[in-house]
C-alpha cells in the first residue's frame, strides 16, 4: 500500500486522480484498490488518456469537472490510464483512502464552483393567476337524468309513507 490519504468531509466538489501503473484489467475492483470498504462504482472513471487526444488530462479535468485550470497548470501524468474518484462516490464518514500498489496518487482537485446566489423577483413579476380558473364543466345528459330519476324515487316514497299512515 502506499501513503494513506485524508478524505475530508463536507467536500461534495473533490476529486481524486490516481494514475494507474498497470492495465484497467489488472486493477480488480476499484473499491478494494483505494482500500475502502464501499464505494459507489458509477462516480469514478477509468480514462485512457490517449484516448483524449489534443485535450489531455488537464483539459479533461477542466471542461468535464470544472477543476480550474491554475490548480492544473503542474499536472504531469506519465501513465497510460488514470482513475478520477468523485467525492460523492464515498460513503458518508470514510476518512481514509488507502490505494493499492498498483495505483499512484497524482493529486486533489475541488471543482471551481460560483457559490449560488439567490436575487428576489423584479416586483410585479410573480403577481397574479399563473392559468386561468377553470370553468365549470357543463351537467351531461347522464347526470340530469339521475337526478331527476333521484328526485322521483324520492317522491314515490314519500308517498308510498303517506298512504301506509293513512291506512
Amino acid at each position: 500500500m502506499t501513503q494513506p490519504i485524508p478524505v475530508t468531509p463536507g467536500k461534495p466538489g473533490a476529486i481524486w486522480v490516481f494514475a494507474l501503473t498497470g492495465p484497467a484489467d489488472d486493477l480488480g475492483p476499484v473499491a478494494v484498490a483505494l482500500g475502502v470498504e464501499e464505494l459507489d462504482e458509477i462516480r469514478t472513471e477509468i480514462v485512457t488518456l490517449a484516448d483524449l487526444g489534443e485535450l489531455g488530462l488537464a483539459g479533461y479535468l477542466r471542461d468535464g469537472y470544472g477543476i480550474g485550470q491554475d490548480a492544473l497548470a503542474a499536472l504531469d501524468v506519465d501513465a497510460a490510464e488514470v482513475l478520477i474518484l468523485s467525492a460523492t462516490a464515498l460513503p458518508e464518514g470514510t476518512g481514509t483512502l488507502r490505494p493499492a500498489p498498483s495505483l499512484r496518487f497524482i493529486g486533489q482537485f475541488h471543482e471551481n464552483r460560483p457559490p449560488v446566489t439567490f436575487h428576489p423577483l423584479p416586483e410585479g413579476t410573480a403577481e397574479g393567476i399563473l392559468a386561468p380558473e377553470p370553468t365549470p364543466r357543463p351537467m351531461s345528459d347522464a347526470r340530469i337524468g339521475g337526478m331527476v330519476a333521484t328526485a322521483v324515487l324520492v317522491l314515490l316514497a314519500l308517498l308510498v309513507v303517506v298512504m301506509i299512515w293513512i291506512a
